[in-house]
């Protein structure tokens, strides 16, 4: 039986109510599936069976009655243990060897350890002795402790340490937040079992009432306040513990309004974060020092960027904003991770630098190869105009004089050698133009221009149609000695090797470029896999880097090969002085 409501004890009502409200925060998290999350329910169901069961005990006179209530709380506080130790470990990221299986088994265990109080009138496991009496409303038991009872606190016990030692881990390496959480849930769990075991060895101040269920009350209201005002089971465990501790990177997590919930210890000093001040205070003020990081905080996507924090310093960030979203898909918070790329792109800077020197060298070393090239040519064909083309002339005066004063049949025999000399003195003429190259200096493009294309034409017969853009232009003689080089290596390799007949050469000026393309109707290029380039297409690539454009090949529309030079606008790229 149990004694009428009107005459209960107020700590009567207290459990009651204190029960009732663990009904409420168990509510309130049923949603929750965040680290630690079902540990926490599991402790707040196991709590509210065993204040429930704790204060009806107070009120039962019937001792079958009680026996059944015992049992029952006796399983609640079995359950205790293993959800206690659980929840540690899954607060402080300890949990890797917790799998599933070895959960169930501690639960298991917990609460078939507490059912053995219903077998205790047979085995007397759990009291050795037990005795009933009335005392201002309560109905309290003065009992022996048997060896269940020792060992069922001594687990309690063992799981505190436990977590107390998972916490000691943890420590350390934890952020302001799981730091929070930490301490809270001990102080919140050591209140009841400190008290439990001093009434166990008979050191409670309360007599033969069993405080452990009213220190219950304390925890309540402890893990309370860390559940409503630090969200323990809400936003608070998004991304936390090994995720971003040991990250060399900032990490600052934020909730859906974001609002500031952890960070790591390098986002604490990246952004001079002021320890638990900042938790729970608004992004947009955090970053109030960087409207660049601010602007890219504000949005709702996956964004990055690179952003200079000082501008008296060459610092230097990669930020990067992470939305943190469920499945369903929702968005649970968002992830700032800042890392310090300033080494980074110091190395680069000065890989810049150098490979801005060596390209400079390059250039200058092509450049005078270029002209040591030319002024061989230039010497060459000086040399041939001067001792071959002479020779050639003298050689045929000499045979037109000898047939003058021979007979008729000899006389026709030398008139041909002579034309053939003739013949032979006009290519070499040919040739000594070609190596000597345009003459920028005394004539103008057009004209040298002309003259190329006129002595290409008459050396490999063939017939070449200019177009010249009236805006197209160069910035001084140099660059146009290079142009002409390149045409009229395209131009001879189109004759040599693709047996053209016409050619076409368009220097065109576009919105984006200069060009000049030499289309012709020989024989298609060779893939890329059978191209092999000559020393001219060398020269040419490297004319054309010098100019800042660059040169390609490619089969024509309906047959023949399209060569092409892109240029900028700008000009080449001033050579560097020999």
């Amino acid at each position: 039986m149990l004694l009428s409501p009107t005459d209960w004890h107020p700590i009567i009502w207290i459990w009651l109510l204190s029960a009732a409200a663990f009904v409420a925060l168990l509510f309130w998290t049923r949603k929750s599936d965040t680290p630690g999350a079902p540990a926490f329910r599991g402790l707040s169901l196991a709590n509210i069976v065993y204040i429930t069961a704790a204060a009806l005990e107070l009120a039962t006179t019937n001792s079958t009655l009680w026996w059944w209530i015992a049992g029952i709380m006796h399983m609640g506080i079995g359950l205790i243990g293993p959800c206690l130790f659980i929840l540690f470990a899954d607060i402080t990221g300890q949990n890797h060897w917790l799998t599933p299986v070895r959960r169930r088994w501690l639960v298991w265990s917990g609460l078939a350890l507490g059912a053995m109080r219903f077998a205790d009138p047979w085995l007397g496991w759990m009291y050795l002795d037990v005795q009933m009496f009335l005392d201002q409303g309560m109905v309290l038991r003065q009992f022996r402790p048997g060896p269940l009872f020792i060992l069922m606190q001594s687990l309690l016990v063992a799981a505190m340490l436990g977590g107390m030692v998972m916490c000691w881990k943890t420590w350390r390496e934890a952020g302001p937040l799981l730091r929070k959480h930490i301490w809270i849930l001990t102080l919140a769990c050591l209140v009841p079992i400190s008290i439990s075991t001093l009434f166990a060895i008979g050191g409670s101040p309360w007599g033969w009432l069993d405080p452990t269920p009213g220190a219950s009350v304390i925890a309540l209201a402890i893990t309370s306040w860390a559940v409503f005002r630090n969200r323990l089971v809400e936003v608070a465990p998004i991304a936390r513990n090994f995720l971003i501790e040991h990250l060399s990177e900032g990490v600052l997590v934020v909730d859906r309004t974001r609002t500031v919930v952890d960070f790591n210890p390098t986002a604490r000093r990246q952004l001079r974060l002021s320890g638990e001040k900042t938790l729970g205070q608004p992004l947009a003020t955090i970053l109030a020092h960087w409207p660049a990081l601010g602007a890219l905080c504000a949005s709702n996507n996956l964004a990055s960027a690179e952003i200079s924090p000082d501008a008296k310093s060459d610092t230097c960030w990669s930020c990067v904003w992470y939305p943190l979203t469920d499945t369903q898909p929702k968005h649970q918070g968002y992830m700032l991770v800042v890392s310090d790329i300033t080494s980074r792109k110091n190395i680069e800077r000065r890989l810049e630098e150098l490979l801005e020197t060596r390209t400079q060298e390059w250039q200058r070393a092509t450049t005078e190869a270029l002209h040591a090239a030319e002024e061989e040519q230039t010497r060459l064909g000086h040399l041939l105009h001067d001792t071959l083309c002479q020779d050639l002339i003298g050689f045929r005066r000499t045979i037109d004089a000898v047939a003058a004063d021979s007979d008729a049949r000899n006389a026709s025999r030398l008139r041909t050698l002579s034309e053939q000399l003739s013949d032979a003195h006009r290519r070499a003429r040919e040739v000594t133009h070609l190596l000597e190259g345009p003459d920028l200096v005394h004539n103008s493009f057009e004209d040298a221009l002309e003259a190329t294309i006129h002595h290409l034409e008459q050396t490999f017969g063939i017939t070449c149609e200019v177009t010249l853009d009236s805006a197209f232009t160069f910035s001084d003689h140099e660059h146009g000695r290079h142009l002409l080089r390149i045409i009229r290596e395209a131009i001879a390799n189109a004759a040599r090797h693709a047996k053209a007949q016409n050619i076409w050469v368009d220097l065109l000026v576009t919105p984006k470029h200069r060009t000049i393309t030499i289309t012709n109707d020989g024989l298609p290029p060779p893939t890329p896999e059978t191209l092999t380039e000559g020393l001219g297409t060398r020269q040419m690539r490297m004319r054309a880097t010098l100019l800042g454009g660059s040169i390609a090949l490619r089969a024509g529309t309906t047959d023949g090969a399209t060569f092409e030079l892109l240029l900028p606008h700008d000009g080449p790229h001033p050579s560097p002085a020999g």
